[in-house]
């Protein structure tokens, strides 16, 4: 049984249509949470708990108005879960500068205007986590991820300025690397040569479970976990 980060907290996941932010959003919501979704398609949840926005994240106005609603609607933000995200699969030399273009502004500045948002609100009350899903492919490498992998570690360049931005402010920054979630963006992308070559090269090359990658957000969100900051940790074995 996986705790609840904490009762009664407004909780904002990104890309919650599909994935990893579905999955982790209905968990939440199973929770007693009062969680927000957002994405650029509808969504299949249907609970008094959760609330939908369609907006496209590397929309700044689309953004700004996203959190106009959650401060409408609640007051606050205590969590925020970075997870929408793009990934084009193909070797560098031929990625299009448009691929890489939507991949930059999706991954690296959307991720950066609803931290930033979210970071306005979490400063009222002096409390917030912010949690972003990146992948093992930062410390892995491997082929056809060069801008997917830059704009990911990218984010955990952010999360090390705003750690130190916001500290006095008991607002956290920590990045969760996931390895192999059978319906994710990531996987749905890779081809299954690349997909078997990644699996051996795990130390733990099981596929992971929603369960799994909550109980890590968990950890990084806990009201204990104030003094834990500007850091990444990896499924799979991978450092």
């Amino acid at each position: 049984m996986i705790e609840p980060i904490n009762s009664n907290r407004v909780v904002l996941v990104t890309g919650a249509s599909r994935g990893i932010g579905k999955a982790l959003a209905a968990r939440f919501v199973e929770q007693g949470q009062t969680v927000f979704g957002l994405s650029r398609s509808e969504s299949s949840i249907e609970d008094d708990g959760y609330h939908h926005i369609k907006a496209d994240i590397s929309n700044e106005s689309e953004v700004r108005g996203a959190f106009d609603t959650i401060r409408d609607h609640a007051g606050r933000l205590d969590v925020l879960i970075n997870n929408a995200g793009l990934k084009t699969n193909g070797f560098a030399l031929l990625t299009t500068s448009g691929q890489a273009n939507e991949m930059l502004t999706t991954n690296l500045l959307g991720a950066f205007m609803v931290t930033r948002e979210a970071v306005k609100l979490m400063k009222r009350h002096q409390f917030g986590r912010v949690v972003s899903l990146s992948s093992v492919a930062v410390p892995m490498g491997g082929k056809g991820c060069a801008i997917y992998s830059a704009t990911k570690a990218g984010v955990t360049q952010l999360h090390h300025a705003a750690s130190q931005e916001h500290a006095a402010e008991n607002i956290t920054f920590n990045t969760v690397g996931v390895s192999i979630f059978e319906e994710s963006l990531m996987v749905d992308s890779i081809d299954p040569k690349a997909l078997k070559s990644m699996r051996e090269q795990l130390i733990k090359p099981d596929s992971l479970t929603v369960d799994e990658i909550l109980h890590a957000v968990a950890f990084f969100t806990a009201a204990a976990a104030a003094n834990i900051t500007n850091q990444i940790v990896y499924f799979g074995g991978v450092r």
